[in-house]
């Protein structure tokens, strides 16, 4: 992670979402999958940008992981929620997380891709920085119509000081 990232500073959260975008356009590419994004490019935060960039970054590699194999189809939108709040989503149209397995999958090395690329840390990690160092909270569920849903919620206002995230 870049070190000047994991600090805290102000920065438009769609600047960071493009970024991920063009981190990823490749691999998307070799899988045939699509990521569209729908940003409000005027919300800014003052918070931690390379532990979010960490969390996209797994919930992405997460979704390619265990979605479809091909024709994927992702969308990552980010706006404002309740006062003070930002609202992120990563919904993809994959097959969804089972019932059974939903609860488990912030335990670690929980992994339904044991021996097949999967760690079991990926969304660990993601739940603690989420709920961590970005003091905000995380959901993530089978949407009724198909695929998964990833939301975050985190706040657009950290103080500077405080506790310093994992680099």
């Amino acid at each position: 992670m870049d070190q000047t990232s994991a600090h805290w500073r102000r920065f438009h959260l769609a600047t960071l979402c493009e970024e991920m975008a063009l981190l990823f356009r490749e691999r998307l590419r070799r899988k045939g999958a699509t990521l569209t994004l729908e940003l409000d490019r005027d919300l800014e935060l003052g918070s931690f940008p390379g532990p979010l960039g960490q969390v996209l970054s797994n919930l992405i590699d997460n979704a390619l992981l265990h979605g479809r194999d091909h024709d994927a189809q992702l969308h990552l939108s980010c706006r404002e929620g309740a006062p003070g709040q930002a609202v992120v989503e990563l919904r993809d149209n994959g097959p969804g997380i089972p019932a059974d397995l939903q609860q488990r999958v912030f335990e670690p090395f929980f992994t339904t891709r044991r021996g097949r690329g999967g760690t079991g840390l990926g969304l660990t990690i993601v739940h603690n920085l989420v709920t961590g160092v970005l003091r905000g909270q995380i959901r993530i569920d089978t949407l009724p119509e198909g695929g998964t849903r990833a939301q975050l919620l985190i706040p657009t206002d950290l103080p500077e000081s405080g506790a310093a995230p994992i680099a």
